[in-house]
Order: C-alpha cells, then structure tokens, then sequence
C-alpha cells in the first residue's frame, strides 16, 4: 500500500524546514535504513523526493510505502520507543532535523494542526492496512496484495519480483504463496513471466 498525506499540508512544513539553520539534507540509495536516532538524538524527517518502506520492527513485516512528499518520525515524537524502521525503496532525498528543533519549529509557526492531520492520514492507512492484510484466510492476503502490486505503473511493476512483494508484506509461506499462484496461473487469472506479474483479470473472492 503505498501512502502519501495530502501533499500541501506537508509543503508548508517543509518550507519552513528548508529554512531552518538546524535542518540538513540527506541523501540515500534504495535499500538503505533511514535512523531515527543519531548520537542519541531524535531525528524527524521530511522525504522530498522517492520512497521509503516502512517495516514493523518485531518481525519486519512491510507495513506500507510511503511515497514523497512525506514526514518520517511523527509516530515516535515524544517517545523513546520505536515501532518501526525505514528503509529507503528508491533512491531518496530528506530534510532532516533533530526532535527538539522540529518541535520548536512547527510551534513557532503554528503548525500542529498540519501535524495533526497528517498522523491522522497515516493511522488511517495503518487501519486500512490491519483490514485488508491482517486476514487469517491465506488466499484473501495474496490476493489483495496482488491487487495491490497491480495497481503500480507497469515500468515499475516490471522491477518488482512477487514473491518477494508479497512475502515481505506478510508472514504466509513460500509454499502456500507458490500454489496459490500456479492455481491462478492454471486458472487464466494472472500471467507471471521471471516472477513479474505481466497480466491480471479479477481476481476470485473464494478459494
């Protein structure tokens, strides 16, 4: 599921980030952990451009992804426990700003109300998330995940593997994926080629 809060909300914090003289920016390669500490200090970010995968930390389920422009950290403000790690889908470019400084910002210039409607976009996305791929039923997690990986632009749907799509956003195994998949294929639902998925009809609602 790929997340993005309502883009000027975030606009305008990012304008005043840009600004401070306690910002900085970072950039990283796909595949890298973003910290959310450094030197024992809290960082909040704001991703300007790419995307970053978020992974719950006691399994490292794939939660969701985020797309830019987003905040990273709003979950963890005031908190010394963290939940979850970022790891970066694309390549990626952050503004980054210690917690303190953050925090001093966003009341100077009165911002807590963006603050507080993007957390709520993203604890909606995490309530759509726990109903659509917490199911026990096996085949209902694939196929709203295929569903899912369907919906991205072909370009970047052609470098996405699905078994790996699908095993990172879930706990099922690899066994269960492979027949359910190969009960699709014989079916004339989906079409793999090299694990993309190339074609897609709808989907059953039973197994």
């Amino acid at each position: 599921m790929k997340v993005q809060s309502n883009p000027s909300l975030i606009d305008i914090i990012r304008t005043h980030l840009e600004f401070s003289d306690r910002s900085y920016i970072v950039y990283a390669t796909s595949e890298h952990q973003i910290p959310l500490y450094e030197k024992s200090k809290k960082i909040v970010y704001c991703l300007v451009e790419g995307r970053i995968n978020v992974h719950r930390k006691v399994d490292n389920v794939l939660i969701f992804c985020m797309t830019a422009p987003a905040m990273i950290g709003l979950f963890s403000l005031g908190e010394n426990d963290i939940y979850h790690h970022f790891i970066t889908a694309t390549n990626v470019k952050l503004i980054a700003i210690e917690e303190s400084y953050f925090s001093e910002t966003i009341e100077a210039h009165n911002l807590w109300k963006n603050i507080f409607l993007i957390a709520a976009d993203y604890a909606r996305y995490f309530f759509i998330r726990d109903e659509k791929f917490n199911s026990k039923d096996v085949y209902s997690i694939i196929k709203n995940n295929l569903e899912l990986l369907w919906q991205y632009p072909e370009d970047e749907r052609m470098q996405i593997s699905i078994f790996k799509f699908i095993l990172s956003r879930s706990q099922i195994s690899r066994s269960s994926l492979n027949k359910i998949l190969k009960d699709l294929i014989e079916g004339g639902y989906i079409h793999i080629n090299r694990g993309r998925l190339l074609s897609m009809k709808e989907l059953p609602r039973r197994y």
